[in-house]
């Protein structure tokens, strides 16, 4: 089955780019999509986009990137640029290394190809994946770009376990994370089709980049907790006071307090939630190569730290990791692949039940 659509460069290279990937691999085509003219306009974007700091990541635009990589090899051998069946089976294994690179998660890589991208996927591309993930992962490891040495971008050691009681506030963390979910796809739609009506908007993509890099300058910046890259603020939400190589940081030095509940503080958890969800919302769509996973992410940490200040019993952080999975799982409707990128994140085999 064949079906042509008619892009602009501009709209190739923006968003995701993941829904036309299940496109092109439910048998559909969309041509030039997968060129390399794509492919370099989407890398080079996607680096200006994330410097930004606006609520985007870079999770999608590596998926994408992969899959033009696997694509312009696959069109070098007649094995594939002949046969559909082939290439979308490459391009499968393809998708899975985007998401490993991304978050330094080979079998989170894999389950996600298999879970949310592909709709055939036999066993044999399943080993395919793997090695695809797997190798993708040791040159990730090899190149080292976080500087820790570590394929864990997270990683957490929060030395206290939960107990039974907290399953409840973990489930209600879910319930909060499928509203936000049904919330940002509705919201996000309503948006899309109102701000976008707009003449000058309309035909001024350039313009609306603009006032939504402003609007995240003035709301994000007040705030500590929200001033820094997407994938900073999970990291400084997600961290352990209990750790003393971690008391020295904004957030530790706030919980630290013993006159009681740090209001200000509590403002700045509420005020960080709101602002990701409302800037999530407004973002997600324009015209820059841009996911919405690390938003997600960021979101979901901030309100589950905010729950983790009326349970002090155990470390806030376990509540921020369960949120931001929470929050993630109700946008994307990932489900085991997710659980298994939060525990590759973090490192915490023992989390997995909560995160599940």
């Amino acid at each position: 089955m064949h079906c042509s659509m008619v892009l602009t460069m501009t709209d190739m290279a923006s968003g995701s780019g993941i829904p036309e990937i299940k496109t092109i691999l439910s048998g559909f085509s969309i041509p030039s999509f997968l060129s390399l003219r794509v492919l370099l306009v989407k890398a080079f974007g996607a680096i200006f986009a994330v410097s930004t700091g606006m609520c985007l990541g870079k999770e999608g635009p590596f998926v994408h990137i992969s899959t033009c990589v696997g694509y312009l090899v696959g069109s070098l051998f007649p094995k594939y640029s002949s046969n559909g069946r082939k290439m979308r089976e490459l391009l499968s294994a393809a998708c899975s290394s985007g998401l490993s690179v991304a978050f330094g998660a080979p079998i989170g890589g894999v389950l996600f190809s298999y879970e949310e991208i592909s709709t055939y996927f036999p066993r044999k591309v399943l080993w395919k994946a793997f090695l695809c993930s797997l190798s993708a992962a040791i040159v990730l490891k090899a190149l080292n770009p976080t500087g820790t040495g570590k394929l864990v971008l997270f990683e957490t050691n929060y030395g206290t376990d939960y107990s039974p009681i907290h399953y409840l506030v973990f489930a209600l963390l879910g319930v909060a994370g499928g509203i936000f979910g049904g919330l940002f796809c509705k919201f996000n739609f309503a948006w899309s089709r109102w701000f976008r009506a707009f003449s000058i908007i309309k035909h001024n993509p350039v313009l609306e980049v603009g006032i939504v890099v402003l609007a995240t300058t003035l709301l994000q910046f007040p705030n500590p907790l929200t001033r820094e890259p997407g994938d900073v603020v999970i990291k400084n939400l997600l961290v352990d006071c209990g750790d003393n190589a971690s008391q020295r940081s904004w957030v530790c030095q706030n919980e630290s307090t013993t006159k009681g509940t740090n209001w200000p503080y509590v403002g700045y958890l509420v005020y960080g939630t709101l602002t990701k969800l409302v800037l999530t919302i407004i973002t997600f769509g324009i015209k820059v190569p841009s996911g919405v996973i690390i938003p997600a992410l960021d979101a979901g940490a901030l309100f589950g730290r905010l729950v983790g200040q009326l349970l002090p019993s155990i470390s806030p952080g376990i509540f921020a990791m369960v949120g931001s999975a929470a929050f993630l799982a109700g946008v994307s409707r990932m489900t085991i692949s997710l659980a298994v990128i939060m525990f590759e994140l973090t490192g915490q085999l023992s989390y997995t039940v909560p995160n599940m």
